[in-house]
């Protein structure tokens, strides 16, 4: 590889970052900004590497289509202020798998750089907090924050143990990408010391979400591994030791402890989410968050009076739910369709099921379905003609990965 390719390829892996943190990072840059700024960015890589243009086109006018008819025709209406910026999203993913598709290992290679770099980061906010104590301040409800540069949960789990949660809005932010990280730098890269690091910072976040994940890939990776002992007993004993513990304590947390509200308030969103459904199965109710506050005036008080849960709790927040939010949202016909190019994303093809459950495990839990890194595995599946008719695929090298 010359300077000039290193070079791009870090600059790509940079684009990738910026992405990621468009996809759930913390506001201290307004994400329109970030939006602009990664579109600037990649349109300047699209030159580079010479992305196929009708390909941009014909998706951008179909998903244009698509989000105008359902601002147009949903009877509950929207703000068109977020169609915009969702179709920017759209828009930018279309770019990436058209910059892609002629060098597909690289997508991989440029992901797992930009996700090191919130591995890094997510390490120093663990061990800095030790020092820095002092000297957080509260911003928000639960956030703590030194100086906007690190940035933890205030719940604790563990005493005098904060929740580390990287660059994201939350620690169950961070540990989808950590858990990603693991996925390719085992299952794809073989480098077993990101690995180690991965399920260490994993532990920090405190996220029952996460340590499911991390624990289901680590059985994955035992049963595969049953004849190779000296790979599956060290992994089963460091599963025991440290994972199980915590999780188990998590799981207790969130039925009878602090966390109750947050249980509490998330079969709230999965209520109402089915009652929107039931009552706008085909156009949905459009793609405002505004709609959700409406409808939980109708489930809120009793459940407010019998467990404490604040007003900010239940009306002031948009569904934690993805999957019911896109269906929802769009209508039932469309979140088919939806699920069906998800499931058939071609980016990921080594072990592609269990990285599409990890995809599934976290939209259940956080509202990302319609962010940048999300909408690129969707736009993958859609763009690719059926892979048993040929072997054709911007992804296609890393099908025997």
């Amino acid at each position: 590889m010359n300077i000039k390719e290193n070079k791009i390829n870090y600059f790509s892996s940079f684009i990738i970052a910026l992405i990621i943190f468009n996809s759930g990072g913390v506001s201290v840059i307004p994400h329109y900004i970030v939006t602009v700024f990664a579109f600037f960015l990649i349109l300047i890589l699209f030159i580079f590497k010479e992305g196929e243009k009708k390909f941009i086109v014909k998706l951008s006018f179909i998903f244009f289509i698509v989000l105008f008819s359902n601002y147009y025709f949903t009877s509950w209406g929207g703000d068109p202020k977020r169609y915009i910026v969702f179709y920017s999203y759209i828009v930018t993913a279309i770019l990436i798998i058209s910059i892609y598709k002629s060098d597909p290992l690289q997508f991989i290679l440029d992901l797992r750089r930009a996700l090191i770099f919130f591995l890094i980061h997510a390490i120093f906010s663990f061990f800095a907090q030790f020092f820095i104590a002092n000297y957080v301040v509260i911003e928000g409800q639960h956030i703590q924050t030194f100086k906007y540069i690190f940035y933890y949960q205030d719940r604790q789990t563990i005493p005098y143990l904060l929740r580390v949660q990287g660059l994201f809005w939350e620690p169950g932010v961070l540990q989808f990408y950590i858990n990603i990280l693991f996925f390719i730098s085992y299952f794809i890269i073989k480098d077993y010391r990101l690995t180690f690091l991965s399920v260490l910072i994993i532990l920090t976040t405190f996220s029952t979400t996460g340590y499911l994940l991390i624990a289901i890939q680590i059985i994955y990776i035992l049963i595969s591994n049953m004849k190779r002992k000296f790979i599956a007993f060290p992994l089963l004993l460091f599963s025991i030791v440290l994972i199980v513990p915590v999780l188990s304590r998590n799981i207790e947390d969130k039925i009878s402890g602090y966390n109750r509200k947050s249980s509490l308030v998330r079969e709230l969103d999965f209520a109402i989410g089915i009652d929107i459904i039931k009552n706008n199965p085909i156009l949905g109710i459009g793609l405002t968050n505004e709609n959700y506050t409406y409808t939980h005036y109708f489930y809120g008080e009793s459940i407010r009076a019998l467990f404490e849960v604040t007003e900010d709790e239940l009306y002031n927040k948009g569904t934690t739910n993805s999957i019911l939010w896109i269906s929802s949202a769009l209508g039932l016909p469309i979140f088919f369709l939806w699920l069906y190019y998800l499931f058939n994303q071609q980016i990921i093809m080594s072990n592609r099921y269990l990285f599409l459950f990890i995809i599934f495990i976290t939209l259940l839990s956080e509202p990302l379905v319609m962010t940048p890194f999300f909408i690129i595995f969707f736009i993958s599946g859609l763009s690719i003609k059926k892979r048993a008719i040929s072997t054709f695929s911007p992804f296609g090298k890393l099908n025997n990965t």
